[in-house]
């Protein structure tokens, strides 16, 4: 996974300035391999040396200004943005090409909010504050899992109930394909937040979301009445957030 996000100016040292504040317009990618780190659009176009369009595409769809100005202004209007942040675009005329028509492809998005965090990002959730991904994981109350096709759900007692949260965690493990990975205890997390207990049903109707890859619920099929949904795929350092606009 990759993500880059806009300086914010805090500096070194306490506990709570190592947790990143973000606003929901902070610029983050989710990518396939490796994290790294970019103080805007610019400084990240300059250091991709593979798949600039599969990395724009990525970018575009996990950031809420950029999925705003898609809906607003439409494909070109978006490509006029990128080049306006990143002058060194116009150079990329293919990637910006095939950016446009896999995005034509994508399209409608769905009316609400995806956008992408670090894991230990501060982030507000029904009001409440989640500290990072781990803070999430502890609210957990109810588990889903996916094997082989089937659901089972089960309730599990949770490390935090701060802020009266409930969440309620879909998961599935990684593939297995030799007994190295009977080791491998990662699994594909897709998790309901509330402000009430979650029944089976809503983590049921989770599990049947289509999906691409990964066991990723947050995406543009997702039904907005099972908003906030939170995704993170057991590893790297990024989640994605869905959210009502």
């Amino acid at each position: 996974m990759m993500w880059f996000k806009q300086q914010n100016g805090q500096g070194n040292g306490s506990e709570e300035q190592k947790v990143a504040k973000v606003k929901k317009t902070d610029i983050c990618a989710q990518m396939t391999y490796g994290t790294r780190h970019y103080s805007n659009l610019q400084a990240a176009i300059k250091d991709v040396d593979w798949w600039l369009e599969y990395k724009l595409f990525s970018i575009v769809l996990y950031n809420v200004q950029y999925r705003d100005c898609l809906r607003e202004e439409g494909v070109e209007g978006l490509k006029a943005r990128l080049l306006k942040e990143a002058p060194e675009l116009a150079e990329k005329k293919d990637a910006l090409e095939g950016l446009g028509e896999r995005l034509q492809k994508h399209l409608p998005l769905a009316d609400f909010d995806i956008q992408c965090y670090n894991i230990k990002d501060v982030v507000t959730i029904l009001g409440h504050e989640f500290r990072g991904w781990q803070d999430v994981r502890d609210h957990v109350d109810l588990m889903g899992k996916i094997r082989r096709g089937e659901f089972d759900a089960f309730s599990v007692k949770p490390k935090s109930t701060v802020g009266g949260m409930h969440v309620g965690c879909l998961y599935a493990s990684y593939p297995v394909f030799d007994s190295y990975d009977l080791s491998d205890d990662r699994t594909y997390d897709n998790y309901l937040i509330r402000n009430q207990p979650i029944t089976e049903a809503e983590l049921a109707e989770l599990a049947k979301v289509s999906y691409s890859d990964n066991y990723n619920r947050v995406n543009e099929s997702l039904p907005r009445h099972l908003l906030p949904v939170l995704y993170y795929r057991g590893d790297g350092d990024c989640m994605l957030l869905a959210t009502e606009s």
